[in-house]
């Protein structure tokens, strides 16, 4: 098979991973993005390898992948069931004594949903890969698989590789992108960049912080020890803009975030043309009432009529057609050629719904580039 392919198996047979919109759901299928991020861990971890990095950099530049995963009907979600732990980010005197040191820390409930695999391989598939790049970081992907110990949570525990080939589609699920016919959607590494992580999640001031703070806090009764002090002093409070103290704190580790979402769906092997059933695909972004009245439903024209003309206003006079729904020379579209909609969000299919507007939403056409929608309106 031709391009880039990536497989890995979970050694517990269970994925534990929490779902972004919900922390008593377990997240399945695996995002893309989550897969990526755990190769871009490891090189971290591991003393950023150069080749590796590079293999990094171009896998940022393929797109998004297909996906090969276990048969649905063979995946099980486990029920959530709160525990009780140690935690480290919290303030103030602790309630609890630990049993294995003298040491107190409160305990807080935490969940960890996952999900039973099982022993099948997953794969992520980059057909779009040219042969001669995928020869080319082959040998340095190989070496960061090979040191991938988890996906998700620390005890999801996998094995990961390069592979030459992805089994027969019989025994796998697959799901390929496509904003149309979206069944679900899933976060990929589009936006991720391994030379921003970094800065993003502080890792790097953290790590700087426990250096210091271990010249700091030894023992310094010799001249050199004590002008490595002054030195490590000098240090701290030209990267953090304050003096040390002994009260001070590392800076907090900021969890990277994955915003772009991209639309997947379950690939029917008895069909390579899906039927197209709308210009619109699934993305619509949201814009809800934070404050002011509520209006009703009645108000839908004087609100989406008052947005598409701030829109209009913030474009001045660079505005495309797919956004003013005319063409250059005056003329409106006609039907089937991509616009923006602007659609209400009304409180309704509830007990106490009364039908007042949530927010609107604004939808796009598949033929516009995701890229030019938060070009134009970003």
């Amino acid at each position: 098979m031709p391009g880039l392919t990536i497989g890995w198996e979970y050694l517990t047979g269970r994925c534990v991973a929490t779902d972004p919109s919900s922390r008593e759901r377990a997240e399945w299928p695996p995002h893309p993005g989550r897969v990526y991020l755990a190769l871009a861990a490891t090189w971290f971890e591991t003393g950023e390898d150069p080749a590796q990095g590079e293999a990094l950099r171009w896998l940022e530049t393929l797109g998004d992948p297909e996906m090969w995963l276990p048969p649905s009907d063979r995946v099980f979600r486990q029920t959530v069931v709160g525990v009780y732990v140690p935690v480290n980010d919290a303030a103030g005197p602790a309630a609890s004594l630990l049993q294995s040191a003298p040491i107190t820390r409160s305990k807080r409930p935490r969940t960890f949903p996952s999900v039973w695999v099982g022993s099948s391989a997953c794969y992520l598939h980059w057909p779009q890969a040219a042969e001669e790049d995928v020869q080319r970081h082959r040998a340095a992907l190989a070496q960061l698989c090979g040191e991938v110990t988890r996906i998700g949570h620390s005890s999801s525990l996998v094995r990961m590789w390069v592979a030459d080939d992805v089994p027969s589609s019989a025994e796998l699920e697959s799901l390929v992108p496509d904003e149309g016919l979206a069944d679900l959607r899933l976060r990929t590494n589009q936006g991720v960049s391994i030379d921003r992580l970094p800065d993003e999640t502080g890792i790097r001031q953290i790590n700087e912080f426990a250096r210091l703070e271990a010249i700091l806090t030894a023992p310094a009764a010799d001249p050199g020890g004590r002008k490595m002090k002054r030195q490590a002093q000098e240090e701290y409070e030209r990267i953090f803009g304050q003096k040390w103290g002994k009260r001070a704190t590392p800076p907090p580790l900021r969890r990277p975030r994955l915003g772009l979402w991209t639309g997947y769906r379950r690939r029917d092997p008895r069909s390579s043309c899906p039927v197209r059933h709308t210009i619109f695909d699934q993305d619509v972004l949201i814009l809800s009432r934070v404050s002011g009245p509520h209006l009703p439903l009645t108000a839908t024209v004087t609100v989406t009529q008052a947005l598409r003309g701030a829109i209009l206003s913030h474009l001045g006079s660079n505005i495309p057609e797919w956004v003013s729904g005319h063409l250059a020379n005056g003329e409106p579209l006609r039907d089937g050629r991509e616009r923006l909609a602007i659609i209400p969000l009304p409180s309704v299919g509830h007990e106490h719904a009364d039908g007042h507007l949530l927010g609107v939403g604004l939808v796009f056409t598949r033929a516009v580039p995701r890229v030019e929608r938060g070009r134009v309106l970003g």
